[in-house]
């Protein structure tokens, strides 16, 4: 994962499960530290993440910049006295989701005017991710299309009346297009990313610097006080890893069908090649160019394997690989062909004379 983000990854090892062992603790972060990369992302249990950040501040380890992954909830009482490192702890929340424009679409179905306090600062970004609250929308504007429907049928459209009865099993849909339109269903989670900073008092309080959602990070860089140097000299453990990142087969049919033809194409050619180099060992090699026979299959070989460069999905490796392999291998093929008509077109008059019968 890290390769695929272009993350360099200078050192990793696993967090102290004795929480109070000082001595594990400053094995661990001598480890990090010698990986060079400055930064290190914790992920584990909440009071794993307390005690190592509590032992980089015992310890006197305040170069690193720390980004907190925990695998539970995230409070802030955990890490409070941790001053000499809260400057570079960066933590990753997940975040509680709402109906966006709730009450103004119970508006547009009729009901009554809808106490705008319950439904403070929505806005179209926001959603809900849990599959039981969008079953309880849908149940919502059932309610509400039925209402609707008994004040226009019983009460004359002017208001709820005494003679009105609900009817839920009569179905509209407008109700459900605008939960379609709202796109209010079960999502991906949302996370805040967040600074663990001094606010008073020496009390260390997170505050939200941007959000993770869908696999988008938006984030303010000045709030979240990142770090402007580049890692120039840099171990990267994952360096000779991040290129098969890149390498991701493609699941459309044509790909496969391309690819199947080049695969059998190919291992005809290698057939072939190998059957005429055993003949031409043994002496039993028919007429022609046997040499120009083996060039123009290995060109052959290497036009089919030009396909496979189309059959991965784009990055910057495949998108380079894909003109450079297409243009190499038709211009092997073509300067083969060249140099072959121009040696039997030369044959009598300039006297290149072959060796060979043709």
């Amino acid at each position: 994962m890290a390769a695929r983000y272009r993350i360099c990854v200078g050192a990793e090892t696993l967090l102290p499960s004795v929480t109070s062992d000082h001595q594990t603790s400053r094995l661990t972060l001598q480890t990090l530290e010698g990986g060079g990369t400055g930064g290190v992302v914790l992920m584990g249990p909440q009071h794993r993440l307390q005690s190592l950040l509590a032992a980089a501040a015992a310890l006197n380890f305040t170069n690193f910049r720390w980004l907190l992954v925990p695998t539970g909830p995230l409070q802030e009482r955990v890490f409070q006295g941790f001053n000499s490192v809260a400057e570079g702890v960066v933590a990753l929340r997940r975040a509680s989701q709402t109906v966006p424009e709730f009450g103004e679409h119970f508006l547009s179905l009729g009901a009554s005017a809808v106490d705008s306090t319950l439904y403070p600062n929505l806005s179209p970004g926001d959603y809900v991710e849990e599959p039981a609250v969008f079953q309880m929308v849908k149940a919502v504007f059932k309610v509400g299309s039925a209402v609707r429907r008994a004040v226009k049928q019983h009460c004359g459209g002017s208001g709820w009346c005494t003679n009105a009865t609900l009817d839920l099993t009569e179905v509209e849909n407008e109700g459900l297009d605008v939960i379609e339109e709202l796109s209010i269903k079960a999502q991906r989670p949302r996370y805040e990313v967040l600074r663990l900073e001094a606010v008073q008092d020496a009390k260390l309080a997170f505050t939200s610097v941007g959000h993770v959602t869908a696999g988008k990070l938006e984030l303010d860089p000045r709030a979240a006080g990142l770090p402007q140097y580049l890692c120039m000299n840099c171990r990267c453990l994952n360096v000779r890893f991040s290129f098969l990142a890149d390498l991701r087969w493609r699941s459309e049919a044509w790909v496969t069908i391309c690819a199947t033809m080049a695969i059998i194409g190919f291992l005809l050619a290698i057939a072939i090649m190998v059957f005429i180099s055993v003949r031409s060992c043994r002496g039993k090699a028919s007429e022609g160019s046997q040499a120009f026979s083996i060039l123009l299959l290995l060109s052959c070989i290497f036009l089919y394997a030009a396909i496979l460069p189309y059959s991965f999905e784009a990055s910057s490796l495949i998108c380079a690989l894909r003109p450079f392999a297409t243009s190499l291998s038709y211009a092997i093929m073509l300067a083969i062909l060249l140099a072959r008509s121009l040696m039997l077109a030369t044959a009598d008059s300039e006297g290149y004379v072959v060796s060979w019968p043709v």
